[in-house]
């Protein structure tokens, strides 16, 4: 059987699996691999997924700077397909990005796009998980009241 796509698949999920067991290298091959064959095809969609799990691959390896390039290039691809959701997950992730790197003031600016989004389409915990970035990075700034605010917001979504 030729099916590209599917195989793109298979590999991708047993990236995810090698992830989680947190096989870096065995996680980042499959990843790679799966994202040639999604270029090969012509596949967007796949091809931004593909690189936003290269970037939470090195997020979680604490190379912000190397996840940062790959959520770079999964953005303009989540923007042109109109894949909302898959947008306002990269603009989070920025902002985790970014405030691994210490720049508290960009991955506040990346959280409110996100948290923009999430609100947009009404999404439950993605508004929970911004409010809390959000929370955090200004606490990060030392700019309580912010922090307070938003960290208010988030538990309240709890209640």
């Amino acid at each position: 059987m030729d099916d590209r796509k599917n195989e793109s698949l298979a590999l991708s999920n047993l990236g995810l699996v090698y992830d989680l067991l947190g096989d870096y290298d065995q996680a980042t091959a499959c990843h790679q691999q799966s994202l040639k064959i999604a270029q090969a095809n012509g596949d967007q969609g796949a091809v931004g997924t593909e690189l936003g799990y290269l970037g939470s691959i090195y997020y979680s390896l604490g190379d912000f700077a190397q996840a940062i390039d790959y959520y770079e290039q999964a953005l303009p691809i989540a923007q042109e397909t109109g894949d909302r959701i898959q947008t306002g997950a990269t603009l989070g992730n920025l902002g985790l990005a970014y405030q691994g790197l210490g720049d508290f003031n960009r991955a506040i600016d990346y959280h409110q796009q996100d948290l923009a989004i999430a609100n947009e389409l009404d999404i439950y915990a993605s508004v929970g998980q911004a409010l809390g970035n959000l929370g955090l990075a200004y606490q990060s700034l030392g700019q309580y009241p912010e922090a307070i605010d938003y960290l208010q917001q988030y538990r309240s979504l709890a209640d």
